[in-house]
């Protein structure tokens, strides 16, 4: 029997200045006091924090056992587990921050705060996490280092909000569910490095406020799917970079306010095909440059599509800070 952390053998557990006597899987004891254990369950990996009890109990038969009771102290890396769930640490670092983590088979929900503010956190793999229906809120809140390909699994239907908010770092590629319905609030809001393709995938009907803000590097391919309903404000506000022709869907029935504000160095087409024009909330930033002076006003964005005469009646072209010039380009 080993209990580990990364590969050195744990000799002594504490809770703070709580000596740790016993250790159980389910009603079996695995470590410590006597007698000797008798179960031999191979390796387990503990990590998290948690002060609440003593000895702790890792109950194999349920996918909740016991939670992070504070995430943001995850670095300090005490011992508790959520079944299933395997970590590994840097030990790089003074407090053997987590680096890693790989769900398994079991776990049906990630919890809410699971990683969030995990500074030395780098790789997310949900490649095995074929039970996973829902991921909580902040779970990767404010991980910085976070930067792996993400590849959320189809048997995901609910996502909570800030899911991976100010994730400064990340500029890998992310694979959405397709049974996610909505994206939700500020889903990967700050997320100020990402510059990879992204598509929102058939079967998302929703994307809430501020779930793509202030992604400021972003320029790259963009797709929305077929079955996309509405558009939330400012749902792509703060893309300065950004400057790609973008097609919007004939399923849409509603775009917010401030839906493209900030897209200063757009210069492409947006083709709105047969879209009404009623649809768009009626707010001249919807399209603005905020306070840009380039080439937002001198070149302008080109409205396509059936409707766009309807379109640019609603906004009006405008040539000066801070409002986008708007041209006609035809169906």
């Amino acid at each position: 029997m080993a209990i580990n952390l990364g590969s050195t053998a744990i000799a002594d557990v504490k809770l703070g200045t709580t000596q740790v006597e016993k250790i159980y899987l389910g009603t079996e004891q695995v470590w410590g006091g006597s007698p000797a254990p008798t179960a031999d369950y191979g390796e387990v990996v503990l990590y998290g924090y948690d002060t609440s009890t003593t000895p702790i109990t890792i109950d194999k038969t349920t996918t909740t056992t016991r939670v992070i009771q504070s995430a943001s102290e995850f670095s300090k890396l005490r011992p508790v587990t959520i079944d299933d769930v395997s970590c590994i640490l840097d030990d790089a670092t003074p407090t053997a921050a987590i680096k890693e983590c790989k769900v398994g088979s079991t776990p049906t929900s990630l919890p809410d705060d699971f990683l969030k503010e995990a500074e030395n956190f780098t790789t997310l793999d949900l490649t095995d996490a074929t039970s996973l229906t829902s991921l909580g809120t902040r779970v990767l809140n404010g991980c910085t280092s976070f930067n792996a390909p993400l590849v959320i699994p189809d048997t995901v239907t609910s996502i909570g909000v800030d899911f991976m908010k100010n994730c400064s770092a990340f500029n890998s590629t992310i694979t959405l569910s397709s049974g996610v319905a909505t994206i939700p609030i500020r889903f990967m809001n700050g997320c100020t490095s990402f510059n990879k393709p992204l598509a929102i995938p058939e079967g998302v009907t929703a994307i809430s406020s501020d779930s793509f803000t202030n992604m400021s590097s972003f320029n790259s391919a963009f797709s929305l799917p077929s079955t996309l309903q509405t558009i939330a404000l400012r749902s792509f506000n703060g893309w300065t970079a950004f400057n790609q022709n973008v097609t919007l869907p004939q399923s849409l029935t509603s775009v917010g306010t401030y839906f493209f504000k900030g897209l200063r160095n757009m210069t492409g087409t947006l083709n709105i095909g047969s879209l009404p024009a009623t649809i768009f909330a009626t707010n001249n930033y919807t399209l603005s440059a905020s306070n840009n002076t380039g080439a937002a006003y001198t070149t302008g964005i080109t409205i396509k599509g059936a409707t766009r005469a309807e379109f640019l009646s609603r906004f009006p072209n405008r040539s000066s800070s801070p409002y986008r010039r708007l041209l006609n380009g035809g169906a």
